[in-house]
């Protein structure tokens, strides 16, 4: 892989999965979708990586533009799960951004990957998805397409739909604990962790689906333990999906220690988010 374009790249796990990359070397087109460039310090994260040489800032206009230019292999991301988790799923799946992304694909296919990252919730409801009707239309085509779907993840810049930024934050701010309608809770991930892995498994380049596991029993629950979160706000705890097609359970290569994977989001977040009470 020698390039990568990420949708909504100053979001959560597309912001991580971009410093990676970048750090590795690899060329990275950051695409900022709609509303979604309103984003939480959208600026300080447009900074952080934009002193990086190889990260080109581009509009769904600009790829389509370039699409088919370049001879080197590339991936295409779609962070689902960012969209999903903050409520934008919309903005993601509509018909502008899709009609776009398929007419991208067919002018890139033949030096082009495609890995989507989902949601753990979505592993039941795939037929009743746009994206899941664009990567059938995909597969037609011979691209090679991964599905990753995620539990929860946590780390720096983890957004406050999430219970563990909650908690966190109100250690500071004094606020409430409102609760996460769409957070699965059956299991959790350092960012860092989760990002190792999926690109070991875009650098195998094998298509298929993947579900990432800390391997731990009752990690959520650990981590809401770690942070003091009571029980009254986990009874939406996660339910055992039917894995009723071939999904490859992939335990991510390095669980984070608790007290140093929270230390990070609990320094980060001071910094961030302090002065902003």
């Amino acid at each position: 892989m020698d390039k990568a374009t990420i949708l909504g790249v100053f979001n959560f796990v597309s912001f991580h999965l971009c410093k990676t990359l970048l750090n590795r070397g690899i060329e990275v087109y950051g695409v900022s979708i709609g509303d979604m460039e309103q984003i939480s310090f959208h600026e300080e994260k447009r900074l952080e990586v934009g002193r990086n040489a190889n990260f080109i800032e581009a509009s769904l206009e600009k790829l389509i533009s370039e699409a088919g230019i370049s001879a080197s292999k590339q991936t295409l991301i779609l962070p689902v799960y960012d969209f999903y988790m903050l409520n934008h799923d919309r903005t993601l799946l509509n018909d502008y951004v899709i009609g776009t992304l398929r007419e991208y694909i067919n002018k890139s296919k033949a030096e082009l990957d495609i890995m989507v990252i989902l949601p753990m919730q979505l592993m039941d409801h795939e037929k009743k998805s746009p994206v899941h009707r664009l990567i059938r239309q995909v597969k037609q085509k011979s691209v090679p397409v991964q599905k990753v779907y995620l539990p929860t993840i946590y780390g720096p810049w983890q957004p406050s739909v999430f219970l563990f930024q909650q908690a966190i934050m109100s250690t500071m701010q004094k606020g409430k604990l409102s609760g996460a309608e769409r957070e699965w809770r059956g299991d959790a991930l350092f960012v860092d962790d989760a990002i190792e892995t999926m690109i070991e498994l875009m650098e195998t380049g094998n298509p298929g689906e993947y579900l990432l596991e800390s391997g731990q029993d009752n990690y959520w629950r650990m981590c809401a333990d770690y942070l003091n979160i009571g029980q009254n706000h986990i009874e939406q705890a996660g339910k055992p999906h039917q894995m009723n097609r071939h999904i490859v359970r992939t335990p991510v290569k390095k669980v984070t220690a608790l007290a140093d994977s929270f230390s990070q989001q609990i320094g980060h977040t001071r910094l961030f988010y302090q002065n902003q009470s």
